[in-house]
């Protein structure tokens, strides 16, 4: 399924019911935002709508809540993520965790009590636990950054296959979860640390100007490093199918 208004779906999730999917649509006027396709009477709804990075969603097994991660925290502006719970049927949206890291990649438990996910609130990505509260812990220790875990339940014994980079790659692993997890975190929204929303400084205008494309499919990646001085190392590229010459 495409739409012509959104160029770029990604991170799809299904309801309990088989009949729904929610994902994340990137606008073209560069917006992420939730929805929800209904496969039986093809009705899209569109569950947020604002300025904020909503990302990798994912539906409860048991209900009409789906978790994701976003940028709408109060530290969002210096590029933390947390996660939230919206409701599909009320769109009511309430905080899950809370704090200056960053948490992504969430996952329900089978039974829909639980979400495991990865944050670097330790310094380096790893897996955490937390329930529908937002009372949770960690629940491995792991050398490498552990991204994009997916809990799956096997003999009555729950597990995480994952993605980690370890000797200079990417692989997929597996890490046995423990049934309860010791609470080292609940949810503490602090009331001192205001909200933060998207402005444009000093008042200033801007205009939206539609994207040329150069290419049929355009495709455009940067990546940061820094050398061993302390210089800061950059790269861009873009690539693609050249688009057809326009006719003026």
């Amino acid at each position: 399924m495409t739409w012509e208004d959104l160029p770029v779906l990604s991170s799809p999730t299904w309801s309990p019911d088989g009949r729904r999917i929610a994902f994340v649509g990137l606008s073209s006027a560069g917006f992420a935002d939730l929805y929800v396709w209904n496969t039986e009477t093809d009705r899209r709804q569109r569950l947020t709508d604002d300025r904020y990075l909503e990302a990798t969603p994912s539906w409860s097994p048991r209900d009409d809540q789906v978790v994701f991660a976003s940028d709408r925290t109060a530290f969002g502006s210096e590029g933390a993520r947390n996660l939230y719970v919206i409701d599909v049927r009320t769109r009511q949206t309430r905080p899950l965790t809370f704090g200056r890291w960053v948490d992504r990649d969430p996952d329900w438990s089978p039974d829909g009590e639980r979400i495991v996910f990865a944050s670097d609130r330790a310094g380096t990505l790893d897996l955490y636990i937390v329930d529908r509260e937002g009372n949770g812990g960690r629940a491995t220790s792991l050398a490498a950054g552990a991204m994009h875990p997916r809990w799956f339940r096997d003999d009555g014994r729950d597990y995480a296959v994952f993605t980690a980079y370890e000797n200079l790659s990417y692989g997929i692993y597996r890490a046995e979860l423990p049934a309860e997890v010791p609470p080292t975190f609940s949810l503490a929204v602090d009331p001192d640390v205001p909200a933060w929303a998207w402005e444009i400084p000093g008042g200033g205008k801007y205009v939206q100007r539609e994207y040329e494309k150069e290419f049929g499919l355009d495709f455009a990646s940067a990546a940061l490093a820094f050398a061993e001085d302390g210089t800061l190392l950059t790269s861009a590229r873009s690539r693609g199918r050249r688009a057809s010459p326009r006719r003026s």
